[in-house]
Protein backbone atom coordinates (compact mmCIF):
# COMPACT_ATOMS: atom_id res chain seq x y z
CA UNK A 1 0.00 0.00 0.00
CA UNK A 2 1.25 3.42 -0.59
CA UNK A 3 2.69 5.82 2.06
CA UNK A 4 0.25 8.58 3.34
CA UNK A 5 2.88 10.28 3.79
CA UNK A 6 3.73 13.36 1.12
CA UNK A 7 6.84 14.15 -0.20
CA UNK A 8 8.87 16.29 2.14
CA UNK A 9 11.59 19.13 0.92
CA UNK A 10 13.23 21.11 2.74
CA UNK A 11 15.57 23.56 1.53
CA UNK A 12 18.36 25.40 3.66
CA UNK A 13 19.46 28.84 2.16
CA UNK A 14 22.01 31.08 2.89
CA UNK A 15 21.50 34.48 1.01
CA UNK A 16 24.43 36.74 1.32
CA UNK A 17 23.77 40.84 1.54
CA UNK A 18 22.93 42.33 -1.86
CA UNK A 19 22.19 39.08 -3.28
CA UNK A 20 19.27 36.41 -3.73
CA UNK A 21 18.27 33.19 -4.33
CA UNK A 22 15.46 31.49 -6.20
CA UNK A 23 14.05 28.27 -5.96
CA UNK A 24 11.18 26.37 -8.10
CA UNK A 25 9.24 23.97 -7.18
CA UNK A 26 7.36 21.85 -10.67
CA UNK A 27 4.25 19.92 -10.65
CA UNK A 28 5.36 16.19 -11.76
CA UNK A 29 2.09 15.53 -13.75
CA UNK A 30 -0.71 19.11 -13.82
CA UNK A 31 -3.38 16.76 -14.40
CA UNK A 32 -3.64 15.57 -11.49
CA UNK A 33 -4.95 17.47 -8.04
CA UNK A 34 -2.38 18.75 -6.31
CA UNK A 35 -1.48 20.76 -3.18
CA UNK A 36 1.59 22.46 -1.56
CA UNK A 37 2.41 23.31 2.11
CA UNK A 38 4.96 25.49 3.31
CA UNK A 39 6.68 27.17 5.75
CA UNK A 40 9.16 29.60 5.91
CA UNK A 41 11.83 30.06 9.15
CA UNK A 42 14.27 33.11 8.86
CA UNK A 43 17.13 33.50 10.72
CA UNK A 44 18.61 37.57 10.10
CA UNK A 45 22.37 37.88 10.40
CA UNK A 46 24.69 40.95 11.21
CA UNK A 47 26.48 41.85 8.02
CA UNK A 48 29.12 42.89 9.72
CA UNK A 49 29.61 40.84 12.48
CA UNK A 50 30.12 42.97 16.16
CA UNK A 51 33.65 41.57 17.64
CA UNK A 52 33.80 44.71 20.31
CA UNK A 53 32.57 43.91 23.62
CA UNK A 54 30.78 47.07 24.19
CA UNK A 55 29.06 47.00 20.83
CA UNK A 56 27.15 43.71 21.69
CA UNK A 57 26.48 45.01 25.10
CA UNK A 58 25.19 48.30 23.54
CA UNK A 59 23.26 45.75 21.29
CA UNK A 60 21.85 43.96 24.37
CA UNK A 61 20.66 46.94 26.19
CA UNK A 62 19.07 48.32 23.09
CA UNK A 63 17.03 45.58 22.05
CA UNK A 64 17.61 42.29 24.27
CA UNK A 65 14.83 41.36 27.13
CA UNK A 66 15.64 43.46 30.64
CA UNK A 67 15.60 41.95 33.88
CA UNK A 68 16.08 44.39 36.99
CA UNK A 69 17.41 42.59 40.46
CA UNK A 70 15.29 42.67 42.78
CA UNK A 71 17.11 41.75 46.34
CA UNK A 72 15.46 42.04 49.82
CA UNK A 73 12.17 43.79 48.60
CA UNK A 74 14.41 46.17 46.74
CA UNK A 75 15.20 47.30 43.30
CA UNK A 76 18.67 47.93 42.48
CA UNK A 77 20.23 49.50 39.61
CA UNK A 78 22.20 46.25 38.56
CA UNK A 79 20.54 44.62 35.07
CA UNK A 80 20.92 41.89 32.84
CA UNK A 81 19.77 41.99 29.54
CA UNK A 82 19.14 38.73 27.12
CA UNK A 83 19.76 39.06 23.61
CA UNK A 84 19.89 36.80 20.42
CA UNK A 85 22.10 38.03 17.54
CA UNK A 86 23.24 36.10 14.69
CA UNK A 87 24.10 32.56 15.96
CA UNK A 88 24.85 33.32 19.43
CA UNK A 89 22.54 34.22 22.58
CA UNK A 90 24.31 36.70 24.63
CA UNK A 91 24.08 38.08 28.53
CA UNK A 92 24.85 41.18 29.51
CA UNK A 93 25.12 42.04 32.95
CA UNK A 94 25.61 45.55 34.23
CA UNK A 95 26.10 47.02 38.00
CA UNK A 96 24.60 51.04 38.09
CA UNK A 97 25.08 50.81 41.42
CA UNK A 98 27.76 53.42 42.86
CA UNK A 99 28.62 51.64 46.49
CA UNK A 100 26.80 48.27 45.95
CA UNK A 101 28.29 44.61 44.30
CA UNK A 102 26.33 42.08 43.20
CA UNK A 103 27.07 37.95 43.29
CA UNK A 104 25.21 35.99 41.25
CA UNK A 105 24.09 32.17 40.45
CA UNK A 106 22.54 31.17 37.31
CA UNK A 107 21.76 28.34 36.43
CA UNK A 108 20.99 27.23 32.73
CA UNK A 109 19.15 23.86 31.13
CA UNK A 110 19.57 24.49 26.95
CA UNK A 111 18.07 23.04 24.17
CA UNK A 112 19.55 23.20 21.07
CA UNK A 113 22.44 25.66 22.48
CA UNK A 114 25.61 24.92 24.35
CA UNK A 115 27.73 26.97 26.75
CA UNK A 116 31.33 28.30 26.29
CA UNK A 117 32.77 24.79 27.24
CA UNK A 118 30.41 22.95 24.81
CA UNK A 119 27.51 21.78 27.58
CA UNK A 120 24.36 21.79 27.19
CA UNK A 121 24.01 23.08 31.03
CA UNK A 122 25.62 26.37 32.24
CA UNK A 123 26.41 27.23 36.02
CA UNK A 124 27.69 31.08 35.73
CA UNK A 125 28.86 32.57 38.90
CA UNK A 126 28.63 36.21 38.16
CA UNK A 127 30.66 38.91 40.44
CA UNK A 128 29.94 42.67 39.57
CA UNK A 129 31.64 45.46 41.48
CA UNK A 130 29.86 49.13 41.41
CA UNK A 131 30.21 50.08 37.71
CA UNK A 132 31.51 46.87 36.55
CA UNK A 133 29.72 45.18 33.84
CA UNK A 134 30.44 41.54 31.58
CA UNK A 135 29.00 39.54 29.16
CA UNK A 136 28.12 35.83 28.77
CA UNK A 137 27.17 33.74 25.04
CA UNK A 138 25.56 30.72 24.50
CA UNK A 139 26.19 29.16 21.06
CA UNK A 140 22.77 28.09 18.76
CA UNK A 141 23.70 24.55 17.41
CA UNK A 142 21.42 24.28 14.54
CA UNK A 143 19.91 28.11 13.28
CA UNK A 144 16.79 26.10 12.04
CA UNK A 145 15.89 24.49 15.11
CA UNK A 146 13.71 25.37 17.58
CA UNK A 147 15.94 26.68 20.83
CA UNK A 148 14.83 26.90 24.56
CA UNK A 149 16.30 27.52 28.43
CA UNK A 150 15.39 27.11 31.43
CA UNK A 151 17.37 29.15 33.89
CA UNK A 152 17.21 29.97 37.59
CA UNK A 153 19.26 32.58 39.57
CA UNK A 154 20.15 33.31 42.89
CA UNK A 155 21.90 36.25 44.43
CA UNK A 156 23.05 38.67 46.74
CA UNK A 157 23.54 42.18 46.40
CA UNK A 158 25.67 43.94 49.05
Amino acid sequence: MPSAQPDCLEWRIKVEPGKHEIRELTIGDITKRTSLKYAFNFKNYQARQLSDLNQIIDRCIEFGTKYQVDFDGKNYNIFYYSYVLDDKQYWAFMNEESAKSFQGSFKLKLVNMLDEHGNAEADWQITLGPGQKTLKALSIVEPFDKVSLSFSSSYVVK
